[in-house]
């Protein structure tokens, strides 16, 4: 054990006492690099919709949150120096420039407003009044503007003297203007009138100070800035037409002379711009902040002051550029005299930040930084193990444990435990009796009654960080991924710490190096690669649901190196990237990346909240982070807009609701906007074009300016949304409608006519088709008519002559045959004469019926058909029954179907008198959508397969069937059965 534990606290420099450090602030500064116009910034303006306007002088700079939009008299201004702007409307902000004229700008465009005598003045300022009259400061005088007019006002001094000349800056109280002159353009010191507006008459001027600035606040009234120090103007005497002053007290007073700039915020916080790069922010108690060039202010030669309608507070500097205070509640110390911190702690129940530094000094900032810090001085430079508990001041090294009773900082630091056993102490936990828990390599070592007793629970592995709730719980994350929880049996100090569960089964959080509890019970544990896990539990204290979070969800970086839990449920992420804090919006987790707002990035070694709900961080260069309670700003949630549109090269007007182009303007460029200047940096966005072939959000991005390429022809809704960093505002969206028309050849107008063309073209074929096939039917049935009428002649012939011929040669023939004569040749011969005759008559007969027209139907075959079966059956002994419809049907049929298949019929006749020996035939007759003839007879039968040599009967008859496209078949059923089928 060292002699004495060497004299720790070797010098109390002072108990009480200020240091040489300062504070800085988060301050973003905006120039001509990042497209600002020029650095010379003489105002600033922000209209309804939330874009700001920047006045230079050399010409106009519009922000939206995306970029500076910027103007010149090339496009359309008056002057390249502006001087001031006014909103007249939603969508047009009037531009007064340094000469005679008017500009507004609409859209992108700047236009020339034009009076109804073509007059103006200089205007240095537009004043509004409260009953919305517009009055103008300016070169030439002040001046009312009515009906599309300036109209000068009398401006006349106590002797008569018109003193209207140089007025630039103006408040209004009640019926009252205080206006000041510009002491730059009138070569006198800066002079105060006191103008009623209704009597449009001076009734006060200050003669014997000279003033430089006047403003209003709620609490101090009407305070103009002098050379004799700050006054607030005596507005009961005003109506007494006296101008009296009351000296506001020294804790309103710049301490410094020359204030040019007096600005009031919403939080009713007073702003004072002085000459020499300081600016003073008072609040009602005369509380006050100080802001220059040594804590982050870019410049100091001031030219005006803005709050935006999210809170944040805007500086323009003649030179300096733009200076932007956006998170005012943010704040951090780069080193504490030449020194860097090298750890912090604090914890709910303080109201106060311990910061360990690298000289192993100690020191303490209150949580609203007021009054001084207290010092010590050590020689343990122990970075990481460094805790206060009950009043005591404990340091840690490796292997020893130290402390120092707050009451005794001139004494000693004492040993409070040593240990061997470990291969290094980690981190330091007080728990809720008073005692700390030492994390480290193979136990968790519990130190009790100020060291007397010791206790180890095992872990046989490295444990960064535990976390010990309010019911003496422990939760410890082991580096092998086990997750322990253990109790804490505080009257038991032999068995200190004792086992509950043990979820390393269910353990999701894969390489945990940090812990801890929201205030809504839920688990948090950091790892080494993976991000953040969330576990929640059931009522059983069973974890039922995990979810990760990592840099895709919004994170700093995906290793954890710390995390502290307020009581307002917000989760501090201290990542190798920087510090994060959570919070849980209606269900919704937001993840504000704070160290990134403040432009560092740095890992963020760890963080805690105090009892004031103040975080402390600090980071791996030294640097110390000071996040206060943020302040919910109830301004309007940020419109958005389109600031740019271009098909092709052309730009368009981006402020039309709904845009029709031609098929050949088909390529666009449209930028959008969310205007928030809350680290816009930061504001992501996606989008969705409705009627393309792609109906999926695209991946969110900074990138605001969306690109279309070859766009085919159609209606289109293109959806932009907005995601606001931290969840400060819910997700908005924009509705950007526009078509594309067709070229003409595929216009629903071209593609009716050209429909209605080709129907007219189909309808003009197909009846000159069927007008063609229709003559060609007619000169068919013509040549039919004619054919059939030559067939009737012909029939009519050989029926009169060749008919009558045969029957001649059938008459001679019986004539001989009956003449008595014994030669049987002749008689044998003439016998043949007359059977030759007879069949001819026949078959002439036959023909004739097939020849003539007026047999051309159905019904006529099958009546002809019918009696010839009948007469031939009976002429050769064969009974013959026939079957057919009562009704038959007079379709047509022509001649040479009707022939062949009365002579199929006739050859299946000829074969059962021939070869059947049948004595009885059925001849049915069927009509459906065929014509189907059955002979049945009831003969011997027929045998297919022996057919007689040279017989042709049954070839023919199918031949002729098959030239019908019909279908002949023969069976044996009780005799011979023929069935012909012929279509109709």
């Amino acid at each position: 054990m060292r002699s004495k534990l060497i004299l720790l606290c070797t010098a109390l420099l002072c108990l009480i006492a200020a240091f040489g450090y300062s504070q800085r602030y988060p301050i973003v500064h905006y120039s001509p690099r990042e497209g600002l116009i020029n650095n010379r910034v003489k105002g600033i303006y922000q209209d309804s919709k939330g874009k700001l306007y920047f006045g230079t002088s050399s010409g106009l700079s519009i922000y939206d949150g995306t970029r500076f939009w910027n103007y010149t008299h090339e496009n359309g201004l008056a002057q390249d120096l502006v001087n001031d702007f006014l909103e007249m409307g939603n969508d047009s902000v009037w531009i007064a420039c340094n000469t005679s004229g008017l500009n507004y700008i609409t859209g992108n465009k700047i236009y020339t407003y034009r009076t109804s005598d073509g007059f103006y003045p200089v205007i240095n300022k537009f004043l509004k009044s409260s009953d919305s009259n517009l009055y103008i400061l300016s070169d030439d005088g002040l001046f009312f503007f009515s009906t599309n007019k300036f109209t000068k006002l009398p401006f006349i001094d106590e002797n008569g003297k018109d003193v209207g000349r140089f007025l630039y800056e103006g408040v209004e109280w009640n019926n009252y203007f205080i206006i000041l002159t510009d002491p730059h353009l009138t070569g006198m010191p800066s002079k105060l009138f006191v103008y009623d507006r209704v009597k449009q008459k001076i009734i006060s001027e200050e003669k014997n100070m000279v003033v430089y600035a006047a403003g209003k606040s709620p609490w101090l009234g009407l305070v103009i800035s002098t050379n004799k120090g700050m006054f607030s103007i005596d507005t009961a005497q005003l109506k007494n037409l006296k101008l009296q002053y009351k000296k506001l007290p020294d804790a309103f007073q710049s301490p410094r002379p020359n204030v040019s700039l007096l600005y009031t915020d919403r939080e009713k916080n007073f702003w004072i711009g002085t000459g020499d790069r300081l600016i003073i922010r008072l609040d009602s108690l005369g509380n006050r902040k100080e802001f220059t060039t040594s804590n982050g202010l870019n410049s100091g030669n001031f030219s005006s002051i803005l709050e935006d309608q999210e809170g944040s507070v805007w500086i323009t500097f003649i030179g300096g550029g733009i200076d932007k205070m956006v998170n005012r509640n943010i704040s951090f110390y780069e080193q504490f005299d030449n020194r860097k911190a090298r750890s912090i702690y604090t914890d709910q129940s303080m109201d106060s930040c311990y910061v360990f530094l690298e000289d192993g000094s100690i020191i303490t900032i209150p949580s609203d930084e007021s009054g001084k810090q207290t010092i010590l001085s050590t020689d343990k430079a122990i970075p990481g193990t460094f805790a206060a508990v009950n009043h005591t001041i404990i340091l840690g090294d490796a292997y020893h444990v130290y402390y120092l009773k707050k009451s005794r900082l001139k004494g000693e630091f004492r040993l409070a435990y040593s240990d061997s056993l470990e291969d290094s102490f980690g981190n330091i936990f007080p728990d809720p009796n008073g005692n700390y828990l030492l994390a480290g390599t193979g136990y968790i070592t519990a130190v009790t009654g100020g060291g007397k007793k010791v206790f180890r629970y095992p872990t046989r592995q490295f444990a960064d960080y535990l976390y010990i709730d309010s019911t003496n719980k422990v939760w410890v994350p082991l580096r092998d991924d086990r997750l322990l929880l253990l109790k804490i049996n505080p009257d038991n100090p032999s068995n200190y710490l004792e086992l509950v569960r043990n979820y390393t089964r269910t353990m999701q959080a894969k390489g945990p190096r940090s812990i801890t509890v929201g205030a809504d019970g839920a688990l948090w544990i950091g790892t080494r690669f993976n991000g953040l896990f969330r576990a929640d539990f059931d009522s059983s204290m069973n974890i039922k649901r995990w979810k990760q979070f990592t840099t895709r969800d919004g994170l700093s970086d995906n290793f954890i190196l710390h995390l502290s839990a307020d009581k307002q449920n917000n989760i501090w992420v201290s990542t190798s990237g920087g510090l994060d804090r959570i919070k849980n919006v209606n269900g919704q987790f937001k993840i504000e990346n704070l160290s990134k707002s403040v432009n560092i990035f740095e890992s963020v070694i760890k963080t805690m909240v105090d009892r004031n709900g103040v975080g402390w961080s600090y980071t791996g260069e030294g640097k110390v982070i000071r996040v206060g309670k943020s302040v919910d700003f109830p301004g309007p949630i940020p419109s958005m807009i389109v600031t740019e549109l271009k098909v092709g090269d052309i730009e368009m007007d981006p402020t039309q609701k709904e845009y029709s182009f031609s098929y050949k303007e088909n390529n666009f460029n449209i930028a959008v906007a969310a205007i928030s200047f809350y680290y816009e940096k930061q504001i992501k966005y996606s989008y969705l074009l409705e009627g393309s072939s792609n109906q999926n959000w695209s991946e969110p991005s900074n990138n605001s300016n969306f690109n279309f390429i070859n766009l085919l022809p159609g209606n289109y809704k293109l959806i932009v949304k907005a995601i606001y960093p931290a969840g400060r505002y819910p997700d908005q969206f924009l509705n950007f409608k526009f078509v594309v028309h067709p070229p003409w050849w595929q216009t629903w107008w071209f593609r009716a006519l050209a429909v209605i063309a080709i129907i007219s073209l189909v309808f003009f074929l197909v009846r000159s088709f069927f007008t063609r096939k229709l003559e060609l039917q007619r000169i068919n049935l013509e040549q039919q008519k004619a054919i059939e009428k030559e067939r009737t002649r012909i029939a009519t012939d050989m029926h009169d002559d060749l008919g009558a011929g045969l029957s001649r040669i059938k008459f001679l023939s019986e004539s001989m045959k009956l003449r008595k004569t014994d030669d049987s040749t002749l008689k044998q011969e003439l016998e043949k004469i007359t059977n030759y005759s007879v069949e001819m008559v026949e078959k002439m007969g036959e023909i004739v019926w097939a020849l003539n027209e007026k047999n051309d139907t159905i019904a006529d075959l099958i009546a002809f058909t019918r009696s010839y079966a009948t007469d031939y059956l009976s002429n050769n002994g064969v009974e013959c029954v026939v079957h057919a419809p009562d009704e038959l049907p007079q379709k047509y049929i022509d001649g040479e179907k009707r022939r062949n298949i009365f002579l199929a019929v006739k050859e299946c006749l000829h074969n059962v008198v021939k070869h059947a020996s049948a004595t009885k035939v059925d001849f049915r007759i069927y009509i459906n959508n065929h014509l189907e003839m059955e002979i049945q007879d009831n003969g011997k039968g027929i045998d297919l397969t022996q057919k007689r040599r040279f017989s042709n009967g049954i070839d023919n008859i199918k031949s002729r069937m098959a030239s019908l496209h019909g279908n002949a078949s023969f069976e044996n059923h009780n005799g011979t059965r023929v069935l012909l089928t012929i279509p109709l």
